[in-house]
């Protein structure tokens, strides 16, 4: 019986995970189960979001100042 539960667990033991490095400074940023789903990860370094789509090789980058830019409102009074 004790056979039976230890096999059992074994078997759900989690998939070798493989590392992820930032392609810009090589800081690793994460660790990705699945080759086939799509990955992202933040770099605080580089200040950046990458996004690995399937199984691509180079990821798609969002620099953090993007998002700044995008969220400051202009100061005519009317937008708030």
């Amino acid at each position: 019986m004790y056979e039976e539960y230890r096999n059992f667990y074994d078997s759900l033991a989690p998939t070798p995970k493989t590392p992820v490095n930032c392609p810009v400074c090589k800081t690793l940023l994460g660790y990705r189960l699945y080759k086939d789903e799509v990955y992202s990860e933040h770099c605080e370094d580089c200040k950046a979001t990458f996004t690995w789509i399937k199984q691509d090789e180079l990821p798609k980058a969002k620099l953090d100042c993007d998002k700044i830019k995008k969220s400051k409102q202009c100061d005519c009074g009317r937008c708030s």
